[in-house]
């Protein structure tokens, strides 16, 4: 999942910049905060693609008890 990978990435630039942002780089502070709104705006869109995907194993697993009578 792309969005997964992104999740991913923008955690581990908040990590870093947090910890840019506790010795003192205010340019940091900002990009953390960019980038904690950028993970809100994704984590919508990793839920859909979740359910989405247990939706479609479920309608899977159906057609194939169907199938198999």
């Amino acid at each position: 999942m792309e969005t997964l990978n992104k999740i991913k990435s923008l955690v581990e630039q908040i990590s870093i910049d947090s910890g840019k942002t506790l010795r003192g780089n205010h340019t940091a502070s900002i990009r953390a905060r960019k980038n904690a709104q950028e993970l809100k705006k994704i984590i919508p869109q990793f839920r859909k693609e979740v359910l989405d995907e247990i939706t479609l194993q479920r309608k899977q697993k159906r057609a194939n008890r169907i199938t198999k009578k």
